[in-house]
């Protein structure tokens, strides 16, 4: 573990360096949403996914870090009582609220993470105040300016961004699956991605992920 933390950087400090071509961004959120599903699988809740959280190594391998957190994903639940959860910039509208939350709350923040990746940009809300009070007047979209991405990648943020969990994708295999998609479409897979896609694209059933996610003992 620890060669692999030598090796490896944060999305956010990769961000920081140089924009990211949309073959790459692929390559990275799939394993990203791959880590998620196995999360759900392990009935784990993140509640502070962000770039921050990301580690991606020289071969462009994913880790998901830091579960000091994380909670169950088996009951929605509300965040602790009296104190928010989570980081201003990727937190979703009902964890703002303090309304119950759930796994779909985590794929709010992936949408983040997936905005950030594809625009080099972050959602300017700066303060806990200032997502609230966003929240109070409407939907993260009304904030940003997605019209450059194509048709395809607009359509996966606005599902990712609804204010309404009920309105997003509600796993994270149907996440990958648009995503995948996009990209076979497109001609921006990787040939070591093979098994993602066919986790992805395939019939069967979503798969437990070994490889994008790093244990809670072990961050």
């Amino acid at each position: 573990v620890m060669e692999l933390l030598v090796d490896s950087s944060s999305l956010a400090d990769i961000l920081k360096k140089v924009p990211m071509r949309h073959e790459r961004v692929c390559h990275i959120a799939l394993q990203i949403v791959h880590g998620l599903e196995a999360l759900r699988e392990e009935g784990i809740q993140h509640r502070d996914l962000k770039a921050g959280n990301i580690l991606i190594n020289v071969k462009d391998h994913v880790w998901i870090i830091d579960f000091g957190s994380a909670a169950s994903s088996y009951y929605k639940m509300p965040p602790f009582p009296g104190r928010l959860v989570g980081t201003p910039s990727i937190i979703a509208p009902e964890m703002c609220r303090g309304d119950f939350n759930d796994l779909r709350s985590d794929l709010f923040s992936f949408g983040v993470i997936l905005y950030g990746m594809l625009l080099n940009r972050r959602i300017p809300f700066g303060t806990w105040q200032g997502v609230h009070d966003h929240y109070s007047r409407g939907e993260i979209l009304d904030l940003i300016d997605i019209s450059t991405l194509p048709p395809d990648l607009q359509s996966i943020l606005r599902k990712l961004f609804k204010s309404d969990p009920d309105d997003r994708y509600q796993t994270p295999w149907e996440v990958g699956r648009d995503i995948a998609r996009y990209a076979v479409e497109n001609g921006l897979t990787r040939e070591t991605d093979h098994n993602l896609y066919r986790h992805f694209l395939g019939t069967e059933s979503p798969a437990k992920n070994e490889g994008s996610l790093m244990a809670p003992s072990a961050c």
